[in-house]
């Protein structure tokens, strides 16, 4: 585990992660929170185990979806 951590709230498909790997290189760990089941797939998939996906919502409220 390295000491240098990246945080992606609202990952979306996780095209900032990969232009994230580009500038900064890929020794970070890296955590996508995206609650969209599709797109927490793509995430999965492109970046395999190299990002730790966590399929939840961030809100500023409490509630559901």
């Amino acid at each position: 585990m390295s000491n240098k951590k990246a945080i992606f709230l609202g990952a979306g498909d996780g095209g900032d992660i990969e232009m994230f790997f580009e500038e900064y290189g890929t020794d970070w760990d890296v955590f996508a929170i995206e609650a969209h089941p599709t797109r927490v797939s793509r995430i999965r998939k492109k970046f395999k185990s190299t990002v730790e996906v966590l399929q939840v919502a961030a809100s500023t409220s409490y509630g559901s979806m």
